[in-house]
């Protein structure tokens, strides 16, 4: 017959340790099985402590990329939501005619130069994009500015100088038709 390997539940009260075979092994045997090891208990503990702690900085840093993905998220929403102002404006079919405007730029300058195949679509699709939605195109050039000024001043102000000049051309001309046809009316 095989050994057996599994003792018995011990039934009695008294704190007599058995061996697998239900024989009461001698006090100095005893002693020794029920003292425990505190090397390795110490040893264990440790280690679990460190695996522990380990695992606690990994969550501790995947909720903090979780808490800057959602603050990023809820400043993109919002930025989202100020570029999009006027709830007459339907987003989506504006959005689609511009970029139907754009692949329609993109077709008649099939076999142009580079040039033409760059700036015709990027013209229709923001000409497209400012009748559909002018108020989100106001808005989305605004912020525009605001970036372009925080991150390029010095070109920004360029581009300001020149707009200013353009304007005091167009008021040049217009007054200067306004004097042309003033004559033309008086000569006549």
């Amino acid at each position: 017959m095989s050994k057996n390997f599994y003792r018995e539940p011990n039934n009695s009260n008294n704190n007599e340790i058995k061996d697998s075979n239900g024989n009461p092994l001698d006090p100095a045997t005893s002693k020794l099985i029920q003292d425990q090891p505190k090397g390795l208990v110490n040893f264990i503990s440790k280690q679990r402590q460190s695996v522990l702690s380990i695992v606690n900085a990994g969550e501790n840093k995947l909720k903090d990329i979780t808490e800057q993905y959602q603050k990023k998220e809820q400043e993109l929403n919002h930025d989202v939501s100020k570029l999009v102002t006027d709830p007459r404006e339907k987003l989506l079919p504006g959005t689609i005619y511009t970029v139907v405007s754009i692949m329609a730029g993109s077709i008649l300058t099939r076999k142009r130069t580079l040039l033409s195949r760059i700036l015709v679509p990027t013209i229709l699709g923001l000409t497209c994009f400012n009748y559909n939605l002018p108020n989100t195109m106001s808005n989305l050039k605004f912020r525009i500015y605001q970036w372009q000024s925080k991150k390029f001043p010095v070109w920004t102000k360029k581009q300001d100088e020149m707009l200013m000049e353009l304007n005091e051309g167009l008021q040049d001309v217009k007054e200067f038709k306004s004097k042309v046809s003033n004559w033309w009316n008086s000569s006549k």
